[in-house]
């Protein structure tokens, strides 16, 4: 009997970015992120008619994607800070993936889709390396990858 884990852990997921509809595998992998939360949601409608005997009816309209993320700054180039900081200050779109796991690697999955930092708020703590909490939201249609074994 192999002794082998039977669940993904934090650390081996990634986070890629690059151009403006980039295909994945010309995606670069943001490495010095942490942190990284991606929320998904539906906003509501309410469909609530005189036939459900009082009770409120409710259902899913359109959905809501916000990945946010930890960028630390380091010492000598800043590559991922400085292109989420950059995408910030200007009006350029970019495309970003969420994995589970490396792209290459069969069985990983996740959001990928072309947006834009909303947020990006720098801390420097005193007993911390400085970092950025990014936000970032889709522009437009969020496709979900699964990387399939070749």
């Amino acid at each position: 009997m192999a002794c082998t884990t039977n669940y993904k852990l934090g650390m081996n997921a990634k986070l890629y970015y690059g151009d403006c509809e980039d295909v994945l595998a010309d995606l670069l992998e943001a490495a010095n992120v942490k942190e990284v939360s991606l929320s998904l949601s539906a906003n509501e409608v309410d469909i609530t008619t005189r036939d459900n005997d009082g009770w409120v009816a409710t259902a899913k309209s359109t959905r809501v994607l916000e990945l946010t993320f930890k960028v630390q700054l380091n010492a000598g180039a800043n590559v991922v800070a400085d292109a989420m900081r950059d995408n910030f200050l200007g009006d350029d779109l970019m495309e970003f993936c969420a994995l589970t796991g490396d792209k290459d690697t069969s069985d990983s999955e996740g959001p990928k889709f072309t947006g834009s930092v909303f947020s990006l708020t720098r801390n420097e703590g005193s007993e911390e390396a400085i970092t950025y909490d990014i936000t970032v939201k889709p522009s437009g249609t969020v496709t979900w990858v699964e990387v399939v074994a070749s």
